[in-house]
């Protein structure tokens, strides 16, 4: 899936973003989006785990927005966890639904993934990442 079609892809489920998404075009939005893991880590890094996490890549797609339009407070960081976990319930039901038993031990890996992942994005690291985004915004 490319960045593109994970900015059209995040509007077709409906995900949960900052309302500043609906105002980016798809070239903004790949300018923004780097998969799983933080700025400061290597693209090799990201790009791992951004494959780990292939399913999912809307959820991160709509995180990184989140985080961009940071607006610095603990509240708008806690509506980004928020933002997290719907998401990831959303494109769980859309990859691994609950009416196809097939894929119940599917949806449970993900899940799992889905929710390790949350852990590190709702830590004091991912806090003070937050606070780092919304200065980037601020000094230009």
């Amino acid at each position: 899936m490319t960045e593109k079609q994970v900015f059209e892809s995040i509007k077709f489920h409906r995900l949960k973003v900052v309302s500043q998404f609906y105002a980016l075009t798809a070239s903004q939005f790949v300018k923004i989006f780097n998969g799983y893991g933080a700025d400061s880590w290597r693209s090799s890094m990201r790009s791992s785990l951004t494959w780990i996490f292939g399913n999912f890549k809307e959820v991160a797609g709509a995180h990184d927005v989140d985080f961009h339009f940071s607006d610095g407070t603990k509240t708008g960081f806690k509506k980004t966890i928020e933002h997290w976990k719907k998401n990831s319930s959303i494109m769980l039901s859309a990859c691994y639904p609950m009416s196809s038993p097939s894929l119940w031990i599917h949806r449970a890996v993900a899940w799992t993934k889905l929710r390790l992942a949350m852990k590190a994005i709702s830590g004091g690291e991912a806090f003070k990442c937050y606070l780092e985004a919304y200065a980037r915004r601020a000094c230009k």
